[in-house]
């Protein structure tokens, strides 16, 4: 962890008169300071108020104040406001000091916020949101060339309504809500984390928009916003609805990096030749036990007479490979006993025919065939003077055969436009390995103000609230970015902006307006180090009842 500020020259003590003893105040819980402090000193909430036309004069509440109102509940552990009850979160704080001198807590009210909702809207949440995350990153040197793409569902309820707003994406009924939530109305959130885990895009879309039409719009929107030279100097990782001919044809036009898992249909299925290709080569380890590469280059399709030579990266665990081949054995030998069984008193015309029903048993992949000992049976019965015929099948399993299922079946394919002197096989993998980063994101959504219980009445109040929210996930994102490169540890375990809100859940950060002076309310193993914490965060103790 940083010094002090102290340290650095900046005497907090003597700046703000923090003081450790009771006084009469006007607070708010640490955590909600810490949150609105971080976005004050990244500079969005100035960016916010310049891009947004608002008149000054009737605007008691500029549109960045309103987004700092509502994301400071998100960061309180204890307690979620809906948009009705957010003006409760601050029944006790200095609102002249936190959203400007002529604000009372009694503006902090539901039309009002929402009216600040509807500036929001009119500026173009997705790009004000890239504008704010640039900001942000360039300033905390939080860059990355590394995305990772997804989406998720984010459920509002309320009644089915249309758009009031062009442009504004409108809820829906129906499908299937990774929330389970099927009940509610559910919009769709397209979101891309660089590889710092920041929040570097996000975008509503209508409740039933396609992956695939997201993530075209998606690479559309970055091409537009990105400078060429990053754009060449990106990696796109996404799951497997991103891979489509016409994906891929607009990635290597705009010249971007990707990875991603190979989908069974793309490409005249591509991932089982690529994937049976490596089981017929030698794959080869990268330094994790079990592990086996293989890289193919395959021309694909890709439309209009189009063909692209594209790689793949094919990889499977030898221990999973292992119970596969298991798993199959045992599969094969209760389809063997079955086999045999149904040839018990079974009688044939002639040899011939008792031959060509074994050899017809076969397995069609060749897993096992049989050999067929077949018997002659004749009688001297007068009334049964015909012979017949009994096939006795002998199995025999194709240990190579089995084997290779269990290899292809096992081998997962992910396929790229990286030379290899860009990315090994290995580190292919490790960037697709990472995807999951971008689900960190939507669980901080998830589990802040509330989303799923608020009511806004209009698809684009709605469609701003999740402005709002990713503002917040952004924050918190940022938050641990600086706590993982700084080393900072609490209690010997490392710290992230969750653990601190939790840790912060009974403190307090109050003013004394007759002394003009801060303090820190709450247990001494927080207290002690909250400055050292915020310092950290290169957070100016001023605004942690303040604003820039």
């Amino acid at each position: 962890m940083k010094g002090r500020a102290k340290e650095r020259g900046v005497d907090i003590q003597e700046k703000l008169k923090i003081r450790h003893k009771g006084v009469e105040y006007e607070g708010l819980p640490a955590a909600n300071a810490v949150g609105m402090a971080l976005f004050e000193a990244t500079g969005m909430r100035r960016l916010i108020d310049e891009r947004c036309g608002f008149d000054r004069e009737k605007r008691i509440l500029s549109p960045g104040m309103v987004v700092k109102a509502l994301i400071g509940p998100t960061f309180n552990v204890q307690k979620k406001h809906p948009l009705y009850l957010v003006g409760t979160a601050y029944s006790a704080a200095p609102t002249d000091r936190l959203f400007g001198p002529r604000v009372e807590k009694t503006d902090l009210y539901d039309t009002a916020l929402a009216r600040g909702l509807d500036t929001l809207f009119d500026a173009d949440l997705t790009s004000l949101f890239r504008e704010c995350s640039d900001l942000a990153v360039r300033r905390l040197g939080l860059e990355s060339d590394i995305y990772h793409m997804d989406s998720t569902n984010i459920s509002f309820h309320g009644i089915p309504h249309d758009a009031d707003k062009e442009g504004a994406a409108v809820p829906r009924h129906g499908g299937h809500a990774k929330d389970l939530r099927n009940e509610l109305l559910q919009y769709e959130l397209q979101i891309v984390t660089n590889g710092e885990r920041v929040i570097r895009y996000m975008k509503p879309y209508d409740g039933n928009v396609s992956d695939t039409v997201k993530n075209s719009e998606t690479l559309d929107d970055l091409g537009r916003m990105m400078p060429e030279e990053e754009i060449r100097d990106m990696i796109m990782v996404a799951d497997s609805k991103l891979v489509t001919s016409k994906n891929i044809a607009k990635m290597l036009d705009m010249k971007m990096g990707f990875v991603s898992k190979c989908p069974e249909s793309f490409g005249r299925k591509a991932r089982k030749r690529a994937a049976s290709m490596a089981a017929d080569s030698r794959m080869h380890g990268c330094g994790r036990e079990g592990l086996l590469l293989a890289e193919t280059h395959l021309d694909i399709d890709l439309g209009s007479g189009r063909t692209e030579r594209l790689r793949f990266v094919s990889y499977r665990w030898e221990p999973k490979t292992v119970r596969a081949e298991e798993a199959i054995r045992r599969e094969v030998s209760e389809r063997i006993d079955g086999i045999v069984k149904g040839f018990k008193g079974r009688r044939f015309g002639s040899r011939t025919e008792a031959e060509a029903a074994v050899a017809a048993s076969a397995d069609a992949d060749g897993l096992f065939s049989f050999d067929s000992e077949v018997v002659h049976y004749s009688t001297d019965h007068p009334e049964d003077v015909r012979p017949w015929y009994e096939a006795r099948p002998v199995p025999r399993i194709d240990d190579a055969a089995v084997r290779r299922k269990a290899e292809i079946s096992e081998t997962s394919v992910l396929v790229t436009n990286l030379p290899r002197s860009r990315k090994t096989d290995a580190q292919v993998l490790e960037l697709y390995s990472q995807e999951y980063k971008v689900e960190q994101s939507f669980r901080l959504m998830k589990s802040g103000i509330g989303v799923d219980s608020i009511f806004l009445q209009t698809p684009s109040r709605e469609n701003a609230m999740m402005f709002v929210v990713s503002i917040a996930a952004l924050i918190s994102n940022i938050a641990d970015a600086m706590f993982r490169r700084d080393g900072t540890c609490l209690n010997g375990r490392r710290l992230t902006m969750y653990r601190l809100a939790f840790e912060l859940q009974n403190t307090i950060v109050v003013y004394s307006r007759d002394e003009g002076a801060l303090d820190l309310q709450g247990p001494r193993e927080i207290t002690d180090v909250f400055f050292d914490i915020t310092d950290t965060l290169g957070i100016n103790p001023q605004y942690l009842l303040g604003y820039a």
